[in-house]
């Protein structure tokens, strides 16, 4: 008897001094609550099994009904924040793509939550990835918990990623949750001019960095949109150039090391040249691969890159980082290693097709094994050849981290701003809205050169990919249905990939259709093509299909010679709308291009080197003229910017005034 009362006492002593949820705990495994904005929870039901639980809250409508297990562990909820929480040093996530390729990203990152299945797996949303995994490797908060509901004392404990428009540009604060003191708190990102939609100091949430919302249950809903936006450097391929000199990117490095490299000098000072080789090589825009080795070695100045010349963190992994990376006798060979085999023949190798006819000998290539034909399957961490996210880009299978390709965009960003802003929007860009093929030639009868897929199902064991769709484009020109395009893919003479072949923009060109593109950045207008264009040559000349410019033009070149150096076609020049045959050819003027037959094909301008008054000469006039762009007093743009690159650096410089003044003065001639 005294037993019995023992035990009614012991319960009434519990009743009193345990919440109304965690008494529920004592009656049931499982419970389904009410979160309050107050952080606390008000019991609505317990449950022995998961299963009558998860149809209880199923049920409910309330956005902020939460089922828990014993431990008081959300497991499901309508709406909250999701908090990557693995035992494992990364999370993998599987994709709710059919056949789509499974993403990890590392802990603690602040995700947007969808959903909880009858199996307890939990569905989310981070950098643009939607993905499934356990719950228990998850932290779910309800949005009763979060801001912007959360009211009151520490309306701010957890939040989301946002976006914010402050100064002109668009800022990303990143959330990253905090174990220790249980918040969420933010890293700071400038990435991109801040679009028009878009009002100062205002919140923003996007699920992909694409679309935008005020709200962030409206973001995994898809309601209200507010704009949409891409962002340029997250975005722009590889295969591009940066229009600046040695010169002017050694001035930043040299800027950024006065501000951080406080012991010791980054490893790559003065060094500009390798990454522009790099890029004349390979095919890597050089800005990018710059601000590649600022993100991974703390511009130039980590351990591995001060005793390794290791500015990439190449094979850097696991817990023995320093031990595991690769060590190199140079920063100009870890430059070009890095932009040769980590990316254009790694991460941007987008399963091309081989012409197996043609037999071992058209896939030779000096120094290299070509029997790699019998085995080639593409690369599986191709995704695009942008920096992107957890859906495409690089980033895809480069980092756990979610936003490493934005942190590298932020500093290309950067770094263009420095420099005066001249890269920034120089590409017309699109995005695939399908999985699509790229052509050697306008017509989808032609060889196709690779797909814009991360599988092909071809040549995959038949694996099907629904994406990703949203891999960047970049537009040259149009032809009919057909967009010309930079090719992902080196390309030769015929149309054709090479693998391993180093990348000629000129060559390496393909067709998309227009309809499988939406064009979301635009440089001027897309110029009109006509397949004969491709045939239309010049030994002596360059024909720039991205500057729609006829280049590499000497001073004192007479139109008739002009007119004689081209093959498979005619030119005719015109200055001011009026056609002329005689005298010289100055820069500004028309070229028009005419396949044998005399169809007409397109309009060009002439850039003569270092003739920026348009009479064909070079005078103390042109000196005039640079030295003024270059005080910034007047403007040079189309070809006569491309003219005032005397030395051909790519960018205009106060070293392209002492070439100009060195050849007025006779001491070496301007060929």
């Amino acid at each position: 008897m005294k037993k019995a009362l023992s035990i009614m006492v012991f319960i009434v002593f519990l009743s009193a001094v345990l919440s109304p949820a965690a008494a529920a705990f004592a009656a049931g495994e499982y419970t389904v609550d009410k979160a309050n904005t107050d952080g606390s929870y008000t019991n609505l039901d317990s449950f022995s099994t998961y299963d009558g639980a998860y149809r209880y809250f199923s049920s409910s409508s309330d956005r902020d009904t939460v089922l828990r297990n014993a431990s008081g562990k959300v497991i499901a909820m309508k709406e909250g924040m999701a908090v990557t929480d693995s035992s494992d040093a990364t999370l993998l996530f599987s994709s709710t793509l059919q056949g789509g390729i499974p993403a990890y990203c590392q802990n603690g990152v602040a995700c947007y939550y969808i959903s909880t299945d009858a199996g307890q797996n939990a569905t989310i949303s981070v950098a643009g990835f939607r993905g499934s995994c356990p719950v228990s490797n998850l932290i779910l908060i309800p949005s009763a918990f979060v801001y912007p509901r959360k009211t009151g004392e520490r309306a701010n404990r957890y939040e989301f990623d946002c976006y914010v428009s402050e100064n002109g540009d668009l800022v990303h604060y990143i959330s990253l949750y905090n174990w220790g003191r249980d918040v969420t708190d933010f890293y700071e990102l400038p990435l991109d001019k801040a679009p028009s939609f878009m009002e100062e100091h205002v919140r923003y949430y996007s699920l992909d960095g694409i679309h935008y919302y005020l709200d962030p249950y409206e973001a995994v809903r898809g309601e209200n949109l507010k704009g949409t936006h891409y962002i340029y450097y997250d975005l722009l391929s590889f295969r591009t150039k940066t229009c600046y000199s040695a010169q002017e990117i050694n001035a930043y490095i040299a800027y950024k090391d006065s501000i951080y490299n406080y012991y010791h000098d980054s490893v790559y000072l003065n060094n500009a040249q390798a990454f522009l080789n790099a890029q004349e090589l390979y095919g890597i825009n050089a800005l990018m691969e710059l601000a590649f080795a600022d993100h991974e070695s703390g511009y130039g100045t980590s351990d591995i890159a001060l005793d390794k010349n290791n500015i990439f963190g190449i094979n850097a992994v696991d817990s023995a980082a320093y031990s595991n990376a690769t060590y190199y006798t140079s920063v100009t060979s870890c430059i070009l290693e890095h932009s040769r085999y980590t990316l254009s023949q790694g991460y941007l190798d987008a399963y091309a097709y081989i012409d197996y006819s043609r037999g071992y000998g058209y896939y030779s290539v000096s120094g290299e094994d070509y029997d790699w034909i019998d085995y080639y399957t593409g690369d599986s961490r191709y995704f695009g050849t942008n920096l992107g996210n957890k859906q495409y880009g690089v980033n895809v299978k480069y980092a756990s981290d979610p936003w490493h390709g934005e942190k590298i965009a932020s500093k290309v960003y950067a770094c263009d701003k420095y420099l005066g802003g001249r890269d920034y929007g120089r590409y017309t860009i699109g995005v695939t809205n399908c999985i699509t093929y790229v052509y050697a030639r306008p017509d989808t009868s032609s060889w196709r050169v690779y797909k814009y897929s991360s599988r092909d199902p071809g040549r995959s064991g038949g694996w099907l990919s629904e994406g990703p769709v949203g891999m960047p484009v970049v537009i040259l020109g149009e032809e009919g249905d057909f967009y010309l395009i930079q090719s992902d893919m080196p390309m030769n003479s015929d149309g054709l990939a090479s693998y391993l072949w180093d990348y000629d923009y000129q060559l390496s060109r393909g067709y998309v259709l227009k309809s499988d593109v939406d064009v979301v950045y635009t440089a001027g207008t897309i110029p009109v093509l006509n397949s004969d264009l491709t045939d239309v040559n010049s030994p002596t000349y360059d024909i720039s299909l991205t500057d729609q410019a006829v280049t590499n033009i000497s001073a004192n070149t007479s139109i008739a010679d002009f007119m004689a150096a081209f093959d498979n076609g005619s030119v005719r020049v015109f200055s001011a709308g009026t056609e002329v045959e005689d005298g010289l050819v100055g820069t500004g003027m028309s070229i028009k291009l005419y396949d044998e037959e005399g169809v007409y094909n397109t309009t060009y301008v002439a850039a003569v080197t270092a003739d920026l008054n348009g009479d064909g000469r070079i005078t103390s006039t042109d000196i005039v003229i640079l030295a003024r762009y270059l005080a910034g007093s007047t403007q040079l743009e189309g070809a006569f910017l491309i003219a005032a690159d005397i030395n051909g650096s790519g960018g205009v410089s106060s070293t392209d005034i002492v070439f100009l003044a060195r050849h007025l003065a006779g001491i070496r001639l301007i060929q």
